[in-house]
């Protein structure tokens, strides 16, 4: 009996492993979000490549890519001002600049493998980055302005590509604790949000005692600089906030040093 069955129970077993690995390769493989910001008109985030420009069939190392030019993906996001270089950071950190001017001869392509990744076949090997997360744009400086900051009868002008491509810290804002009660023991939880910014040092203003911040809707502040606020960057705009008193004000364009 055991020698009759025994073709029914190999047939049975390889069908379940083969609807088993058909169906892990029909899961969808996740495709993380990739992030355009800087000096452009709308801020992109998407994981869906469609959206950054037309699929070109692209050659490179002896693989065929579908990538889209880094040119289309700027314009998708509608740049502010004429482009100057584009910056890319990867996840663990590693950035690649290229000249604004050589974006048609660059591709951005995903892979599982690398993930996001740059195509760049005239520029040196370190150039062609993986696991990129956000691209920045950065414009002349002469034809975009964002932020002026006036110091000592001096006044500096920033833009906000200008300003992600510098040096920012990776501040914790606090967003609140909750608690939870169980067999008479209280667990707490404390979260946060990550926000790029910058100080006022880092604007210029080392040695500010009083300080104004004025929006781009009229709206001003005035801030002395022993309380402990910061300037966030959120993706094509500036804002003011102070983590302690709960100010924040957005579309910050103009810092002046009062005292």
């Amino acid at each position: 009996m055991i020698k009759k069955r025994w073709p029914w129970l190999l047939i049975i077993i390889l069908a379940a492993v083969a609807a088993y690995i058909s169906g892990r390769l029909m899961q969808p493989a996740y495709t993380p979000v990739i992030y355009i910001v800087g000096d452009v008109e709308k801020c992109l985030e998407t994981n869906d490549i469609d959206k950054l420009g037309d699929l070109q069939q692209v050659d490179f190392d002896s693989d065929t890519y579908q990538a889209v030019t880094l040119a289309d993906v700027v314009a998708a996001a509608q740049p502010a001002a004429q482009t100057k270089r584009v910056l890319m950071i990867a996840d663990d950190g590693f950035s690649v600049e290229i000249a604004g001017d050589t974006l048609d001869d660059c591709w951005l392509t995903f892979t599982p493998k690398d993930g996001w990744r740059v195509l760049a076949p005239l520029h040196p090997l370190s150039a062609n980055g993986t696991h990129i997360w956000r691209i920045v744009v950065v414009a002349d400086s002469s034809s975009q302005t964002a932020l002026t900051v006036t110091a000592g009868g001096e006044t500096s002008s920033f833009t906000i590509g200008q300003l992600y491509a510098g040096t920012t810290i990776s501040f914790p804002y606090p967003e609140g604790t909750a608690e939870k009660a169980t067999d008479d023991v209280v667990y707490s939880s404390t979260v946060y949000t990550r926000r790029d910014c910058l100080t006022l040092a880092q604007l210029g203003c080392d040695e500010a005692a009083e300080i104004q911040i004025n929006a781009a809707n009229g709206q001003s502040l005035t801030v002395n600089s022993s309380e402990t606020g910061l300037f966030q960057l959120n993706g094509n705009s500036l804002s003011y906030i102070n983590a302690i008193q709960r100010k924040q004000m957005e579309d910050v364009d103009e810092i002046v040093v009062l005292k």
